[in-house]
């Protein structure tokens, strides 16, 4: 795993035994606003209420995470979302859209 770096926006995420990095850079947000067809402060905000929740909403998010810190998305992903439990899932991906749109803290 990358350095972490909490002024960047960095948020860690564990996928079963496995330590990743999701970095919101230009490039991540990029390429969520084109997935989601909208801007990413509408992204986090349907995110925070919860209309957000198909298991490729979640891969989408942590694909351009892993892709923000540089890091190669696994062949696996999908069934390390899955294996690991969409619900372990909410938090990082939250914490990974609210530092997109500049809330640190």
């Amino acid at each position: 795993m990358m350095d972490f770096n909490h002024l960047r926006g960095d948020v860690k995420l564990t996928l079963l035994d496995t330590h990743y990095l999701m970095r919101p850079s230009f490039q991540a947000i990029a390429q969520l606003e084109e997935y989601f067809k909208r801007g990413i402060i509408d992204i986090a905000r349907d995110y925070h209420n919860s209309k957000l929740c198909h298991a490729t909403d979640f891969l989408a998010i942590i694909q351009a995470g892993l892709k923000g810190a540089a890091q190669e998305s696994p062949a696996d992903l999908p069934d390390r979302i899955i294996m690991t439990g969409l619900t372990q899932l909410i938090e990082p991906c939250g914490l990974f859209l609210a530092h997109a749109c500049g809330i640190r803290g």
